[in-house]
């Protein structure tokens, strides 16, 4: 297998990240302060991206820079593999990458980390 051109790789997984997130070409852009052509080329592989637009990107996509250079197989980035239904988990992490308030976050993961307990003792009472 011939290396795919990091430009590519990270362009890749930056496209996939955004989708994730539900924004579009010209938010990211503009969160990054540049212009949606400039952004399209690192999309497509065609344009190479600055350190410290990587970090930027990652931070504001909650990844570390490693995430987006990872070297994707069959042209899929890497995601983690999961036994949930995709649609439902694309639905929950970007209405989740929403809320910019680290304080508002945290309480929801607490919310959900109690539902979760409830639930599995729930499960275990029935077994």
């Amino acid at each position: 297998m011939d290396r795919i051109d990091i430009r590519i790789i990270i362009g890749r997984n930056i496209r996939h990240r955004r989708l994730l997130s539900g924004l579009t070409q010209k938010a990211t852009a503009n969160h990054l302060g540049i212009t949606l052509k400039r952004f399209q080329k690192y999309e497509t592989g065609t344009g190479s991206i600055s350190c410290d637009e990587a970090e930027k990107l990652a931070l504001f996509f909650y990844c570390s820079i490693n995430d987006l250079c990872r070297e994707a197989t069959e042209d899929v980035p890497y995601v983690p593999e999961h036994p949930w239904n995709p649609y439902k988990v694309h639905a929950l992490i970007s209405h989740f990458n929403r809320i910019r308030s680290h304080a508002v976050r945290n309480k929801v993961c607490g919310m959900v980390h109690i539902i979760a307990d409830i639930v599995s003792s729930d499960i275990q009472e029935t077994m």
